[in-house]
């Protein structure tokens, strides 16, 4: 089936995702949407298509799960602290997500060097263009479904609990990606809280070594020859 299906995690951040939902109901075209709640209990999540309840906090590895139940030939992977403000974003999303079929599309990213420091930021300028990454940052995935086929099930040396999902989906996939100005102009920052990962002082320590691991062990895309 055409189309696509965005999926979110929620987490303690239930006003970003009624606005996140409320736009995606106005969309041009109208995506399939699929929500895992890390949350308890809680009111419904209006205009979803499918919600599943989890009972605890299983962080955002979950998402994946849902991305590979999709029966849309793409699918986009929406953190809830980022918002679609434009009634041609699932739009854009499409056209983007054909000219790149091979690739993971997002707005932010990251470098990935075999020289230490290996996870690196990329350079502050060009944000309204698209620009190669290493890493696409998980606040927006877009990305053929089929290429998750590429991705284990279990990864090595590598739990749920840890963080750095985007790494790993990024990673398994291929070695370069996409990072899609016009989708950029699309979205926005919605308010996060003390919950947000990055926020964390030693997020970035974490990423770092979860990037070494994957040069040293030779996972996915980055296999040694």
């Amino acid at each position: 089936m055409s189309g696509l299906t965005v999926i979110m995690v929620s987490w303690r951040r239930r006003q970003n995702c009624e606005a996140i939902l409320k736009s995606l109901s106005a969309q041009t075209v109208r995506p399939q949407i699929m929500i895992w709640s890390n949350d308890d209990g809680g009111e419904g999540f209006p205009g979803a298509d499918h919600v599943v309840r989890s009972g605890g906090n299983f962080r955002t590895w979950p998402r994946w799960l849902l991305a590979s139940l999709a029966n849309t030939e793409f699918v986009l992977v929406l953190d809830d602290d980022l918002l679609p403000f434009t009634a041609d974003f699932v739009e854009t999303c499409l056209a983007v997500a054909r000219h790149y079929p091979d690739r993971i599309i997002g707005v932010g990213g990251r470098q990935i060097s075999q020289e230490a420091p290996h996870y690196r930021v990329l350079p502050q300028r060009d944000f309204f263009r698209d620009r190669p990454c290493e890493v696409v940052l998980g606040r927006l995935m877009l990305l053929r479904r089929s290429l998750l086929a590429r991705v284990p099930l279990v990864v090595p040396h590598w739990t749920w609990r840890e963080r750095g999902d985007d790494i790993i989906i990024s990673t398994a996939i291929r070695r370069q990606h996409v990072l899609s100005g016009a989708l950029r102009a699309r979205v926005r920052e919605l308010p996060t809280g003390e919950e947000s990962l990055s926020a964390d002082p030693q997020h970035f320590a974490a990423r770092e070594l979860l990037v070494k691991r994957i040069l040293d062990e030779g996972f996915g895309a980055w296999k040694k020859a």
